[in-house]
């Protein structure tokens, strides 16, 4: 009887360690505004942070949400595609150097992967308004048909 009892005990115990991720601070909070939020602990005594190049990693008991973008790019796009100005502040022009066969398109994404703004690029050039939306860095993805092109990651000032 005892073996079942130190046994539930011990599997009750791992359970509860392995249901959330917690700290035990002594002071913190969390802020969430419109687009904005953060989160933050005092007291922590095991975080770590390491960088290289573009790329930084923080890691410690204290852990806010993670957003993970990938982009999947064609290399042989058969035309040619720019935009500009990045940073951009009221608008981003897309330029294209010639006219593709099939139909082109656009889609401006936010950081947490929200479409904002979309349409169909029937011009060599395209001029988006960006003067209503907050600062912050947002994706602008161009399709071919159903294939993603080439997606520009696009700071607004």
């Amino acid at each position: 009887m005892m073996k079942k009892l130190t046994f539930f005990i011990g599997v009750s115990l791992l359970t509860f360690a392995l249901k959330a991720q917690q700290v035990v601070a002594p002071a913190g909070g969390e802020y969430t505004g419109d687009n904005k939020s953060i989160s933050w602990t005092l007291g922590e005594v095991v975080i770590a942070t390491f960088s290289a190049e573009d790329l930084i990693l923080t890691q410690g008991f204290h852990q806010s949400g993670l957003i993970i973008t990938t982009v999947e790019e064609v290399s042989d796009m058969g035309f040619g595609i720019a935009a500009y100005p990045n940073p951009a502040t009221d608008f981003v022009t897309i330029s294209l150097k010639e006219l593709p066969s099939e139909a082109t398109t656009f889609g401006l994404f936010d950081s947490s992967g929200r479409k904002l703004l979309s349409g169909e690029l029937i011009s060599r050039e395209k001029t988006l308004s960006l003067g209503s939306m907050d600062s912050g860095v947002y994706f602008l993805r161009i399709s071919k048909g159903n294939q993603h092109v080439k997606t520009f990651k696009i700071l607004k000032q």
